[in-house]
């Protein structure tokens, strides 16, 4: 478990600047941008935005546990606890993504794709050259991103 063990610290190292709390703020940022229906009824929407947050935050709840517990074990022992919450972690994450509809997730993966092919010199921004190979809405999404992060 060692190598678990030292993605996890890395994961969870800092106090305000982590990978922890960038992940947190991604997803919060993703919730704060869903566009409700405006007919939705508002106890729907707290209850929607309570279960996309619980499922998160227990995503790193178990993550910060397995951390603890891969660093008071040593070799196998707690092999079954690790286990456990290496699965518990992975299942609110997927109850996370269950959440996003299926056509976000593909047009998100789109983008990417296509920006990875835009991005000629390869160092992961777009030049205004390079910016031009998008479709104008995929343009719109990756600046609106490229401000948000």
């Amino acid at each position: 478990w060692p190598f678990i063990q030292k993605r996890l610290d890395g994961f969870f190292r800092g106090f305000i600047i982590n990978e922890k709390n960038y992940f947190m703020g991604v997803g919060l940022q993703y919730m704060n941008d869903i566009q409700y229906d405006k007919n939705e009824l508002p106890n729907y929407v707290v209850l929607d935005k309570e279960a996309r947050f619980e499922a998160l935050e227990n995503t790193m709840k178990n993550l910060e546990s397995l951390k603890t517990v891969l660093a008071n074990s040593s070799g196998s022992d707690n092999a079954d606890a690790v286990e456990a919450l290496a699965r518990s972690s992975q299942s609110s994450l997927e109850i996370f993504f269950a959440m996003i509809p299926e056509q976000d997730v593909k047009a998100v993966e789109e983008l990417f794709v296509h920006v990875k092919k835009a991005d000629i010199n390869g160092d992961g921004r777009l030049s205004d050259e390079e910016i031009i190979y998008l479709s104008p809405m995929e343009q719109e999404v990756w600046k609106r991103r490229v401000q948000k992060f």
